[in-house]
Order: structure tokens, then C-alpha cells, then sequence
């Protein structure tokens, strides 16, 4: 008589009948997908600094688009092949890396503002200015009588 065994996926957290499993999780449309990439924000007197780890990427890889008050980045990279290459590997996984990230943008910033971007050792630096009459102002003594 044939039994049913569960096998033991770790990924999915606990143990789980692979068959049975949600085709979801299984994620077969892996390789078409879009990762996102880990962002910091800092919120500065004038102006936010969004910066995000995008590590593998070169600058020409990268597009930066506001559009209806949404900040987009993404980035796609695909290695060349060249003649002989493969010849030198046993297994090759990482030929193509693909990553998106929209952010809203406050209604602080500053449309009529060009951002300022910046990308070096895998980090990218995106500074967008705040309205004038959103500026932190610094603080005013008020004498005591």
C-alpha cells in the first residue's frame, strides 16, 4: 500500500504537502517578476533624500519617473554573452536582474523642482525639494517680559 509523505519545504515556513500547495507560492512566474529594492527616506528641512540598494546595477540600467505625484524607479540588467563563456561554467543563474519601486510622493514636494539623483557603490540617491512654505522653519526665541 502507498502512503502519502509530506517533504519538508522550509521556505513555505512549516511542513506542507508540495502538491497541495497553492500555485502562488510556488511562484512559477519567478523569472518575469520585478524584486523590490529596500528604500530609506530621510526628511530633511529642505528637501527628502530617498535612497535605495540596488546593488549589481549600473547608472545607464536605471529610470527615474514622476508621474501624478508617484515616484518610479526601475532598473533591468542583462549580462552579454560571450563566445567561449560558457564553456568555463558548471551552472550560470545570474544572467538578468530586474527591479521596480514606486513611492507617493507628499503633497510637501516640490513639482516645479528638478529632483537631483545620484548613484554610486550600488546606491541610489534621490533628493526632492520640499515647497517653500513647507520648509521647516528654525525655531524663534520669544523674550519673556
Amino acid at each position: 500500500m502507498l502512503t502519502k509523505t509530506k517533504r519538508r519545504f522550509p521556505w513555505f515556513g512549516e511542513d506542507r504537502d508540495f502538491w497541495n500547495t497553492p500555485l502562488d507560492l510556488l511562484n512559477f512566474d519567478f523569472f518575469n517578476k520585478a524584486e523590490v529594492p529596500p528604500v530609506n527616506i530621510k526628511d530633511t528641512e529642505t528637501d527628502y533624500t530617498v535612497e535605495l540598494s540596488m546593488p549589481g546595477f549600473e547608472k545607464d540600467d536605471i529610470q527615474i519617473d514622476i508621474q501624478q505625484g508617484l515616484l518610479h524607479i526601475a532598473a533591468e540588467t542583462q549580462s552579454e554573452k560571450v563566445e567561449g563563456e560558457e564553456d568555463d561554467y558548471q551552472r550560470k543563474e545570474f544572467s538578468y536582474q530586474k527591479v521596480a519601486r514606486s513611492l507617493r510622493l507628499p503633497e510637501t514636494v516640490n513639482m516645479e523642482a528638478t529632483p537631483e539623483a545620484s548613484f554610486k557603490n550600488g546606491l541610489l540617491s534621490i533628493v526632492l525639494p520640499k515647497l517653500e512654505e513647507h520648509l521647516i522653519n528654525p525655531k524663534t526665541r520669544i523674550p519673556i517680559k
